[in-house]
C-alpha cells in the first residue's frame, strides 16, 4: 500500500518518469498477485509444498 501511495504522489506531482516510478509500480503489482496466489485455492498446496522442500 505504501509503494502505491508513493506513486500517486510521484504522479501528482509531476516526477513519475525515473526509477522509483517503475520500482513503484512493480511492488504494487508484485504485491497484488502474491495476495492473489496466496488467497486463492492453490495457498495450501504452495504451504505444503515449502514445508515438503525446508523439511529435506
Amino acid at each position: 500500500m505504501a509503494s502505491a501511495i508513493a506513486y500517486l504522489i510521484l504522479l501528482f506531482t509531476d516526477r513519475a518518469d525515473n526509477f522509483l516510478d517503475g520500482f513503484c509500480q512493480g511492488v504494487t503489482l508484485g504485491m497484488m498477485i502474491v495476495g492473489v496466489v496466496m488467497t486463492s485455492k492453490y495457498a495450501a498446496k504452495i504451504r505444503a509444498f515449502k514445508k515438503r522442500i525446508l523439511a529435506k
